[in-house]
């Protein structure tokens, strides 16, 4: 009995070590799981913060071309010869964008099963800042400039994504044409020329009788096939597939719909969409759109959804 009692005071007996390093054991395994899940919460929370801070920068970008449109194009011939005139609205149509109808119902809803309403184009001409003309006699008048700007869903890199593209500057063509004074005229065309102004538009035309050169201080009417010259936006173009994350294609989260108003039997190439609603005294754009995080080892699908109402007088 004493030997068996000293042993005891010496330390642990076998048993009890295996039964300590099973218990050891057992809790490493509950904590590195805990930190992997934490850690993973954590990456799912970044990536849904990130996927709704880009998704409501891009619907700010476009909120505020609308609000300063001058001109917002629907589905009609002679706006689709518009967007055909810029320099990428053939690509655009080919591969089967499309703008959206007008509509005058008061109120938006699902396409009808045989009218597509809904559009995955915005293209409008927004104003810009105004133009000073100073001219020799110590007189001065400014003129508006606009842009044509459009924003269209894309395929990038096998994903959905949204490009936006900017047209050269163009002058109102009734704030020069309206000068009375000829040699004024000129001298504001010259101006406006070394201004890196080359077009005049007028918004209120259609395309075939509305888009001018400025050539030799003059107005020269262009031809219909004419391209008008631009740039994909440095800084807006393509904001998603970069940071990981895409436009929602059709039926790609359970339980969202995708599309929410086209009809996605209508051939509907999707990603954005857009529906328009008033008159030409002003109207009405829905703006709609679903972001996915492509960010990998995710366990869930991040997402997130906008929709805004953009009122213009365009």
């Amino acid at each position: 009995m004493r030997a068996e009692t000293c042993g005891r005071c010496g330390g642990m007996t076998i048993p009890e070590v295996m039964i300590m390093a099973l218990v050891i054991s057992t809790l490493m395994i509950v904590m590195t799981e805990s930190m992997s899940t934490l850690s993973g919460v954590r990456v799912e929370q970044k990536a849904h913060f990130g996927v709704g801070d880009v998704a409501d920068h891009v619907a700010r970008r476009i909120q505020t071309d609308v609000h300063i449109a001058a001109r917002v194009f629907t589905d009609t011939a002679d706006d689709t010869d518009y967007l055909r005139s810029m320099a990428i609205g053939n690509t655009l149509l080919r591969s089967g964008r499309r703008l959206p109808r007008l509509t005058q119902g008061g109120f938006f809803r699902p396409d009808p099963a045989d009218v597509p309403e809904t559009g995955d184009v915005l293209f409008l001409a927004r104003r810009c800042p105004r133009v000073r003309i100073e001219f020799d006699n110590g007189s001065a008048r400014t003129v508006q400039v606009l842009q044509f700007v459009v924003n269209s869903t894309i395929a990038d890199k096998g994903q959905v994504e949204l490009l936006r593209w900017i047209s050269q500057p163009v002058v109102n063509y009734y704030d020069v044409a309206e000068i009375q004074d000829s040699n004024q005229r000129a001298e504001a065309l010259q101006q406006l020329s070394q201004n890196d102004v080359h077009l005049a538009w007028d918004p209120f035309g259609k395309r075939a009788a509305s888009l001018y050169e400025i050539s030799n201080n003059a107005f020269v009417l262009l031809p219909v096939e004419h391209l008008v010259d631009g740039k994909e936006d440095a800084g807006d173009s393509r904001p998603f597939v970069m940071r990981h994350m895409q436009l929602a294609a059709g039926n790609s989260i359970p339980g969202v719909l995708v599309p929410a108003y086209a009809n996605a039997a209508s051939a509907f190439a999707g990603g954005i969409e857009i529906k328009i609603d008033g008159s030409s005294s002003g109207k009405l754009v829905l703006l709609r759109y679903v972001v996915l995080s492509t960010q990998p080892g995710m366990k869930r699908q991040i997402w997130t959804e906008i929709r805004r109402f953009l009122p213009t007088d365009g």
